[in-house]
């Protein structure tokens, strides 16, 4: 399980996150886009010196970060590789989006942090945030008597993993795992709010994401269309009424994945992938996994390193290597990955694997040991 920050870290940084932001209603038409000014090296490389910025009429010129950028371009209808290849050419990636910004005629939800524009969503999104979710879910956390053992917030994301020593097994000899919850939450429309089970495994400290109980709500709102730019105020008393019952769910689904009940059942298919072998070479078979989940090279290199380290460790021998042993190594390679969300995927993956069916799992070994 990648490390994240202490919780009282993260609680101060949402506090100063949810005091910095500002959110504006506009119609498109009222918006102008400027590209970042760029220019060549000695080698023609393009050097961008400066970030593109999106006007509000009436409000300020705010520059861009890169996921709103993306966001801008994708509403906008141009194709990720054009639109990056026109950073070359401002005056053209200018007018392209301009020209979509009057033509929409529609409304769009900007969300701004630290005066800079984080995210362009539409005027149906509905802002469930992250201060408000943490506050909606600590007091269960703290009832139940959890452990937290990884959180952080990033550019996207806000990640709560905690665990409990109240529900545990074995799976295998010596192999303890605990019962957790996964709760998850973006403001910048890079996901859905869940709440998921997670297994943490003792000998390696591996977390994996369980998806048998989860709670997924996506951020729909009002889509009124307005004329000009409106602010919009998170201590909205409306707001706050809607969104009450939502917090309820959230805060009943995160005790009920912490059930016992919950944790037999993901234990049972742990012990079921636990006898499911690896038939085919584990290499090939790693790599046919890692191609059909979306590795990275460097990642499906971890995989096989942590793969064979594991079975040092286990005792487990190569010839008696599992689809568990595989999901492990997945979830231990997400302590190396780049960043906290890439960590959440690779977590994600390995319990994918676990809930792969006997099918699923014999037809893998089986191209596998065609592709030998």
């Amino acid at each position: 399980m990648k490390a994240g920050r202490d919780m009282q870290t993260v609680l101060a940084e949402l506090e100063r996150q949810r005091t910095a932001a500002r959110d504006f209603r506009a119609a498109s038409k009222l918006l102008r886009f400027t590209a970042g000014h760029v220019e060549r090296d000695e080698k023609g490389k393009l050097l961008t010196l400066g970030r593109p910025t999106l006007a509000l009429e009436g409000v300020d010129d705010f520059p861009i970060r890169p996921l709103a950028e993306r966001q801008i371009a994708e509403w906008a209808g141009i194709p990720a590789k054009y639109y990056d290849a026109m950073r070359g050419s401002p005056g053209l990636l200018e007018h392209n989006v301009n020209h979509w910004l009057q033509e929409r005629q529609a409304t769009r939800l900007v969300r701004t942090l630290d005066g800079d524009v984080r995210a362009f969503l539409g005027a149906s999104y509905r802002r469930l945030d992250n201060y408000e979710l943490m506050t909606a879910v600590a007091p269960v956390l703290d009832d139940e008597g959890v452990q937290i053992r990884s959180c952080e917030v990033t550019e996207t994301r806000l990640f709560v993993q905690a665990v409990t020593s109240r529900f545990e097994g074995e799976v295998r000899k010596d192999d303890i795992v605990q019962a957790g919850v996964l709760v998850r939450g973006s403001e910048v429309g890079h996901g859905l709010i869940s709440v998921e089970g997670l297994i943490f495994r003792l000998v390696c400290l591996n977390g994996t994401v369980m998806p048998d109980a989860s709670l997924r709500k996506a951020h729909v709102g009002r889509t009124t269309l307005t004329d000009g730019v409106e602010e919009e105020m998170l201590a909205d008393s409306t707001k706050a009424l809607t969104d009450a019952a939502l917090w309820a769910q959230v805060r009943d689904l995160t005790r009920a994945v912490l059930d016992e009940s919950v944790f037999q059942r993901n234990l049972d298919k742990l012990r079921s992938a636990a006898e499911a072998t690896i038939t085919a070479n584990p290499v090939k078979v790693v790599e046919l996994a890692s191609r059909k989940v979306g590795l990275s090279e460097a990642e499906r290199d971890g995989v096989l390193e942590h793969l064979f380290r594991d079975a040092g460790v286990t005792g487990v021998s190569v010839g008696n290597l599992t689809r568990y042993d595989l999901a492990n190594a997945i979830t231990r390679t997400a302590e190396d990955a780049v960043s906290y969300d890439r960590a959440y995927d690779l977590e994600r993956i390995g319990g994918q694997v676990i809930e792969l069916g006997a099918r699923d799992w014999s037809a893998l070994n089986q191209e596998a040991k065609l592709a030998a």
